[in-house]
C-alpha cells in the first residue's frame, strides 16, 4: 500500500513538473501555442498538455488534440513507407534510382537531376533515406522562405522544387560521401512511393503504414485526404508572419505533409520503434543504421529511418520539424515524447529541441529511480 501511494504521488509530482515546463516555452513571446504528449506505459503515464502563447488570437483552438502541421517529422512517416515497400519486394533499398533498366521516378525528374549534374543511376533509396546522396536543400535556396511569407497562396510542385535545388550548383561531393541534411531528397522519395504504388502520396503511406490499425485517427497528408472532423488546425506562426493560409505546397511533397497531433505522434513513433510498422523483424535493425559517411557541421547522425535525438541522459529516435515540434522515442525504455511550439524562431531548433528534451528526461528521471 505504501509503496503504490508513493508510486501515485511521484507520477503527480512528474505531471506538476511537466506542465511547468509547458507554461515555461509558452512564455515566449513568439510563441501561439505550446502542445505535448509522452507516453511512458512502464509508469502508467499517458501525459498530454497545451498552453496558450502570446502570439495565440481568441479564436485559435488550442488543445493538445488539435492538429498541426508536422513539417519533417512527416520523414518518419515517408522513409517507412520507403521501406514497407522495400520489405515486399516493390523497391530495392541499393539499386538505382534511375537507369536503362530501373525507372524509381519520372523521367522527367530524371533530366532535372542531370540537368544539375547529378546522375539518378549513381543515387540509390539508401542515400536519399540517409542525406548521403549529395543533393542541396530546396528550402536552403536564396529567397525561398522569403518567397513563401510574401506570395503564401502560391502553390508548389515537386519538380519546381527540385529545379530550385538544382540551380543552387552541381554537385560537390559523390553519393554515399558525406551526410548533408536534403529536404529535396524526401521530395524525390514521395515520387518512388506515388510511381511505385500509383497512388497519390497520402493515401499510398496511410495504406502502407495502416493508419488505422495504429489509431491514428486525427492524421493525415494534407491536400491530399480530408481532414479529420473537425478540421481546425493551429494557428502557426513565421517570425512576425501569421501563416495560416500558407499554401500547403511549400512543403507537401514528402519532405512534410502530414498533419497530426502530438497524442498521435507519440502512437506512431512508439509503435515504429517497436518493429509493430514493419513485417519483418529484421527491418527495423536495418532501418536504424547510421551510414559510415562524414558529416556536415553540425549534424545529426541520421539512420535510414530517423534522427538520433536526446531525451534528458538518454538517447531516443526521432525527428524534428519546422515549426518548433518534434517527436523521439526511447524503445529501451518505452518513452516517446512529442511536442510542438508552432513557431520556428526566435531560437530555430533550440526552444523544441529544449522542450522536447526537457521533458523527456523528467520522465526519463522518474522512471530510473522507480526502477532503483
Amino acid at each position: 500500500m505504501t509503496s503504490t501511494i508513493s508510486r501515485t504521488k511521484r507520477i503527480e509530482n512528474l505531471g506538476e513538473r511537466l506542465e511547468g515546463a509547458v507554461a515555461h516555452a509558452a512564455q515566449d513571446p513568439e510563441v501561439p501555442s505550446v502542445m505535448a504528449a509522452v507516453h511512458a506505459p512502464r509508469l502508467g503515464l499517458h501525459w498530454q498538455s497545451a498552453r496558450r502563447g502570446p502570439r495565440a488570437q481568441a479564436a485559435d483552438p488550442v488543445a493538445a488534440d488539435v492538429p498541426f502541421r508536422v513539417a519533417s517529422v512527416a520523414k518518419l512517416f515517408t522513409a517507412a513507407a520507403v521501406l514497407r515497400l522495400i520489405e515486399d519486394g516493390r523497391l530495392s533499398l541499393h539499386g538505382p534510382l534511375y537507369g536503362a533498366l530501373t525507372g524509381r521516378i519520372s523521367p522527367e525528374l530524371a533530366q532535372l537531376l542531370a540537368s544539375g549534374g547529378h546522375d539518378p543511376a549513381r543515387i540509390t533509396l539508401s542515400h536519399l533515406l540517409t542525406h548521403t546522396s549529395g543533393l542541396p536543400d530546396h528550402t536552403h535556396s536564396e529567397h525561398y522562405e522569403q518567397d513563401c511569407v510574401d506570395t503564401p497562396a502560391r502553390v508548389w510542385t515537386r519538380h519546381e522544387q527540385v529545379r530550385l535545388a538544382m540551380e543552387m550548383g552541381p554537385p560537390t561531393v559523390t553519393p554515399g560521401q558525406r551526410f548533408d541534411y536534403s529536404d529535396t531528397g524526401y521530395v524525390i522519395l514521395g515520387e518512388v512511393i506515388e510511381v511505385a504504388t500509383g497512388q497519390a502520396l497520402g493515401p499510398a503511406v496511410r495504406h502502407l503504414l495502416g493508419f488505422e490499425e495504429l489509431g491514428l485517427h486525427r492524421t493525415h497528408w494534407e491536400r491530399q485526404e480530408p481532414a479529420p472532423s473537425p478540421g481546425t488546425r493551429a494557428r502557426q506562426c513565421m517570425r512576425e508572419h501569421d501563416m495560416a493560409e500558407l499554401d500547403p505546397s511549400f512543403d507537401l511533397h514528402g519532405g512534410g505533409g502530414v498533419v497530426s497531433t502530438v497524442g498521435d505522434l507519440c502512437r506512431f513513433t512508439a509503435a515504429l520503434m517497436a518493429g509493430r510498422v514493419f513485417k519483418h523483424p529484421g527491418t527495423l535493425a536495418a532501418a536504424l543504421v547510421v551510414p559510415p559517411a562524414e558529416r556536415a557541421g553540425g549534424s545529426f547522425m541520421h539512420s535510414r529511418l530517423a534522427m538520433v535525438l536526446p531525451l534528458g541522459q538518454a538517447f531516443g529516435w526521432g525527428h524534428l520539424g519546422y515549426w518548433g515540434c518534434g517527436v523521439v522515442c526511447c524503445p529501451d525504455l518505452e518513452i516517446t515524447v512529442a511536442a510542438t511550439i508552432n513557431q520556428p524562431y526566435p531560437h530555430e531548433a533550440g526552444l523544441r529541441r529544449e522542450l522536447v528534451s526537457t521533458l523527456g528526461g523528467m520522465v526519463v528521471a522518474a522512471q530510473l529511480e522507480g526502477s532503483d
